[in-house]
């Protein structure tokens, strides 16, 4: 019996070390792709070329792959697609950072109207629920086919590219207003 123990302690330690070293190399990848879309995105000379990063990275998640299949596939798409929300949200956490200062400023002169962040936050929720409408309203094209949560993917990742920059363009407005 302590023969057995030993011998399926060894092996599950082995199989969680396997499994560890796929996580470390999995989140190198993901790294990577991160890198190369943000790069795309950095270098991106006009609003054109900065929509044109939409798939960059889910093309080297899909060139990595061992077995191309659809769902591995739209695994890619959906990373990509999460990757650009979470940058989307960063940006927009400037933006609300932006409209706070200016309920304070408001306040300290004793101002009764308010509503930067309020009106920053509705923004943001109500672009995040006309992004699902317009994603599921693309992706019934597909029905209940294989590629219906890619084309949703890709449809998130392209709004959220348009929103970013949307939300880029207003930072920088503030900024030019500030100086």
């Amino acid at each position: 019996m302590t023969l057995f123990s030993c011998q399926t302690r060894s092996f599950f330690s082995g199989i969680v070390l396997v499994m560890a070293s796929q996580a470390v190399a999995d989140d190198n990848k993901h790294d990577r792709y991160e890198t190369i879309a943000a790069s795309c995105y950095a270098t991106a000379q006009n609003d054109n070329e900065r929509k044109s990063c939409a798939g960059a990275y889910t093309r080297s998640c899909i060139d990595d792959l061992a077995h191309k299949s659809s769902m591995a596939m739209n695994g890619c798409a959906g990373e990509e697609a999460d990757y650009w929300y979470g940058v989307v949200s960063n940006r927009f956490d400037d933006l609300l950072v932006i409209a706070e200062a200016r309920d304070a400023d408001l306040r300290q002169i004793g101002s009764k109207v308010q509503g930067h962040v309020t009106a920053t936050k509705q923004m943001q929720a109500a672009w995040r629920e006309w992004r699902d409408a317009v994603c599921r309203y693309e992706a019934t094209d597909m029905l209940m086919g294989t590629g219906a949560s890619s084309i949703e993917s890709v449809c998130r990742t392209e709004l959220a590219l348009d929103h970013l920059i949307y939300i880029e363009r207003r930072l920088a407005n503030e900024r030019r207003s500030a100086q």
